[in-house]
């Protein structure tokens, strides 16, 4: 998510949906959560994108997820 929070702002709202793991890229810029269900690793993370490894459960082989925040038109 894009966000313009202070970390503590972010945690606060974390816990109340329950999401035990996080990744903040410069709290107020772009933040990760994912449940236990789920295992993520972050490989890399800048402004605008978060590359992950991930695996879950009964999936035998892990998958590549890159997240992306980016404006809505081209010329941006």
């Amino acid at each position: 998510m894009e966000t313009k929070n202070k970390k503590f702002k972010l945690e606060g709202i974390r816990r109340r949906l329950h999401f035990p793991n996080h990744c903040y890229v410069d709290p107020g810029s772009l933040a990760l959560w994912w449940s236990d269900e789920v295992n993520l690793q972050v490989r890399h993370k800048s402004p605008n994108i978060f590359r992950c490894i991930i695996s879950k459960g009964a999936i035998t082989e892990d998958w590549l997820a890159t997240f992306v925040f980016a404006p809505p038109r081209w010329s941006e």
